[in-house]
Parts: structure tokens; C-alpha cells; sequence
């Protein structure tokens, strides 16, 4: 797939996570996700991390001691982001083609696919 295609795909999904997120009630945003621990809201607010600066992540990495795991979780549990903070942020991402430094085009669309599963299937 080239990378046109791919973004136009990322954006898609974009666009329809950000309807399903806006079309949630405030107790849907407490509802358990598959990924263990996480409301849905702790999944958007990890999808809003897609663009962050590699310095930006600097620090949620030292305090998690240099663990991916960790720090990807640490940093999606004590965003300060709202609901309508992260419905935003998402559809922000429409159309740009930044991405966290270090990952490829395909990342954004893979991560975006699993996590709107995560959200949706329980």
C-alpha cells in the first residue's frame, strides 16, 4: 500500500473514532476497554499521544524507569485531557502526516485499528 493510501486511511479511522468517542454518553467514557486497566477514555487519551515530540516523552520515560509498557500506560492514565479535549485532538491529526519519530506510516493506522477494537468489542 503507498503512503498516500495509508493516510488517507489513518485519517478515516480518525474521523469515525472521533464521531464514536463524541457520540458517547459521559458513562461510556468509563466503560472497561480490552486493553487491561483502561477505560475507553484511557485509550483515546493514549491515541492523542500520536504526535508528541520524541523531548516531550522524555521525562513520562525517565519516571517510568526507560519501560515502553509503562510509560505508554503511566502517560495515557494521567492525561489531563477531557472528553471533548481528546474528541479534538483527534480529529486535529486529520490530514497531518506527523507521527512519534522513530515508528513508520503504518504505525499510526495499526495502532488506530487496534485501539478502535479495544473500544468497541467489550
Amino acid at each position: 500500500m503507498d503512503v498516500d493510501t495509508i493516510w488517507r486511511h489513518i485519517d478515516a479511522e480518525r474521523t469515525w473514532l472521533a464521531d464514536l468517542l463524541e457520540s458517547l454518553p459521559d458513562e461510556g467514557w468509563g466503560h472497561p476497554s480490552l486493553c487491561t486497566g483502561w477505560t475507553v477514555r484511557d485509550v483515546g487519551a493514549h491515541l492523542t499521544f500520536a504526535q508528541t515530540p520524541v523531548a516531550e516523552l522524555l521525562w513520562p520515560a525517565v519516571r517510568a524507569g526507560f519501560r515502553y509498557d509503562v510509560m505508554i500506560r503511566d502517560t495515557a492514565l494521567r492525561s489531563p485531557l477531557g472528553h471533548g479535549e481528546i474528541v479534538a485532538a483527534l480529529r486535529g491529526f486529520v490530514g497531518s502526516r506527523r507521527r512519534i519519530s522513530f515508528i513508520t506510516d503504518l504505525e499510526p493506522l495499526l495502532d488506530t485499528l487496534i485501539h478502535i477494537q479495544d473500544i468497541c468489542r467489550p
